[in-house]
């Protein structure tokens, strides 16, 4: 997103804040409390709606439009703040102030402090969108006779979010940690990604100096590309500069990566010609641990089916990219991030190293993990 585009988001955002403000006047003149904290429970009920807008639902309305709807949450976030601020305020007031002195000062505090916490939490948010952190991680798994590291690098979404110049520092993060191999996650590209960027991204993470090897995610192939106008590029040019920068590529397929490691790298779940878990070919045969990787941590008859592994996977963005889209995920029982326990296997769900549509990120961090397997 360059420079004059955030500008415009910029006053989108005051623009927003401003509207917010207009339509709760005649409220906010009036001393109703049952009502303003109806409003209040309206407000918080309505910012993860915007949030789902902006991060689940594909349409062509969201996709043309989605920095606009992060635009209407983070003033929706600022209005909130400073309603909550208000309550306070309206609790110690001095009473003794002539009404119409009392109303207006509060007028000006509560616009001034609805346009400072919007853009304070735009602030957190962008900058939690362009730092890349490694997150250490160490898991055991069943059957490995020697420990190995992995670079697990999932949902870089390069493109609009962010450009994928940007992610040269990733690659030298991961070259100065000298994992054993690098297992990308999916979605390393997305609608949003043009040709140029395409090809950029798979070029700078060709001088990642390990093994590499690549699952696709539910967008690296466009699939809502006619939303946006159509695709940038074809599956067969995104197989061929994968392949260019020297990764493999696994789908619905296994391979040896060390003496007693096999990695198991799936089909996207969206994709009709995903294989059944019990349709493999048996990865098991060598008597070797085995790691699956599969871009989304749905597949429920995978996860309980009885054979032992450890299972990388991304695509939550930590719950949604945006507060608080976890709380929700949560209630729901979706695995959003971190370690999850099933019987003789474990699931690990990474945060992403990239962000969706916006380069906004207000839940979780970008990261890439650096994960130790023990025996």
């Amino acid at each position: 997103m360059g420079i004059g585009r955030v500008i415009i988001w910029i006053l989108e955002i005051l623009i927003m804040c401003g509207l917010l403000f207009a339509a709760q006047l005649r409220l906010r003149r009036k001393d109703h409390p049952v009502l303003r904290t109806t409003v209040f429970v309206i407000k918080l009920l309505l910012l993860p709606c915007f949030g789902l807008l902006f991060v689940v639902i594909n349409s062509t309305f969201t996709y043309r439009f989605g920095v606009e709807l992060t635009a209407v949450y983070l003033a929706l976030y600022g209005d909130i703040a400073a309603s909550a601020v208000e309550y306070v305020v309206r609790m110690i007031r001095n009473r003794g102030k002539e009404r119409r002195e009392r109303v207006r000062c509060q007028f000006v505090l509560m616009a001034s402090l609805t346009v400072i916490f919007s853009l304070c939490y735009l602030l957190y948010g962008g900058w939690n969108a362009i730092r890349i952190r490694v997150n250490p991680v160490t898991m055991q798994l069943t059957g490995l006779k020697e420990s190995h590291r992995i670079a697990f690098v999932s949902d870089i979404h390069a493109g609009y979010a962010r450009s994928a110049e940007s992610f040269l520092e990733l690659v030298h993060q991961i070259n100065k940690e000298d994992p054993e191999l690098v297992i990308f996650g999916g979605d390393i590209t997305d609608e949003t990604t043009s040709y140029d960027e395409m090809v950029t991204i798979f070029r700078i993470l060709s001088d990642i100096k390990a093994p590499k090897y690549y699952i696709y995610g539910n967008h690296d192939r466009q699939p809502y590309g006619d939303l946006l106008g159509g695709r940038t590029y074809t599956d067969e040019q995104l197989k061929e500069e994968i392949e260019k920068a020297g990764i493999v590529i696994l789908a619905d397929e296994s391979i040896r990566a060390a003496d007693d490691l096999v990695i198991v790298g799936r089909e996207d779940y969206s994709e009709g010609t995903r294989k059944a878990w019990n349709d493999l070919d048996d990865p098991y045969v060598d008597s070797a641990a085995v790691l699956v990787v599969d871009h989304e941590p749905v597949d429920e008859e995978q996860l309980m089916s009885q054979d032992p592994f450890l299972q990388l996977s991304g695509h939550t963005h930590a719950g949604g990219q945006l507060w608080p889209l976890n709380i929700l995920y949560r209630v729901q029982g979706f695995k959003t991030y971190g370690e999850f326990e099933y019987p003789n296997r474990l699931l690990y769900v990474s945060s992403g190293v990239g962000n969706w549509m916006a380069p906004l990120r207000t839940l979780g961090h970008c990261e890439w993990d650096l994960i130790t397997l023990q025996p």
